[in-house]
């Protein structure tokens, strides 16, 4: 069960668990939540809602791109839509440093609007080559379980990734999937 001031007391019916696929071959998904159909008809949906603005690093952010404090980083939020409802929400920060004045200097705008950082990022000469990503069970914070329609407290899987071109960070995200309704599978690439 689920209340809400104003909106009475919902009851979901308990589900399968759906795959969410995080993949390596960015080019294939594309950098959006890659839920297969399970034959309901239920895969990912169409453009996530987002909005991006430039601001200060915080603190824990900036340590983990290995800028300044305070430096100017862009940040976008994602709601990821999978079956109608929301599935997973994103938090990224990208160094302004690394492309202020280029062509795909905020994710949602220029020639590579909606691409992945892999893409976006080689278009301007930053080879990224590999990921780093930390995988934790959480409750969701109040906002989070309101932007996922979830109960207080409802149990997430709350995930870190980080982009990195040889040393250097040039992207950081916070990702943020309802356990309940989820469950991440990964693919990776294997050399012979």
């Amino acid at each position: 069960m689920h209340g809400r001031a104003g909106s009475g007391v919902l009851v979901r019916e308990p589900t399968a668990l759906r795959a969410v696929v995080r993949s390596w071959y960015d080019e294939r998904l594309g950098g959006t939540l890659y839920v297969p159909d399970d034959g309901t008809g239920r895969a990912a949906d169409g453009s996530p809602s987002h909005s991006t603005a430039v601001l200060p690093a915080p603190v824990e952010i900036a340590e983990r791109l290995g800028i300044d404090q305070e430096a100017p980083v862009v940040r976008s939020e994602y709601t990821f839509l999978a079956g109608g409802e929301a599935g997973m929400l994103s938090t990224s920060w990208e160094p302004l440093a690394l492309t202020e004045g280029t062509p795909v200097a905020l994710p949602d705008a220029g020639p590579l609007a909606g691409h992945g950082v892999v893409a976006r990022m080689a278009h301007i000469g930053v080879a990224v080559d590999r990921a780093t990503e930390s995988v934790t069970g959480r409750a969701a914070t109040p906002e989070e379980a309101e932007r996922l329609g979830l109960a207080a407290g409802a149990q997430v899987q709350a995930l870190q990734r980080t982009y990195y071109a040889g040393d250097r960070a040039v992207e950081t995200a916070d990702l943020v999937i309802p356990a309940s309704r989820f469950r991440l599978v990964y693919e990776f690439p294997v050399d012979g």
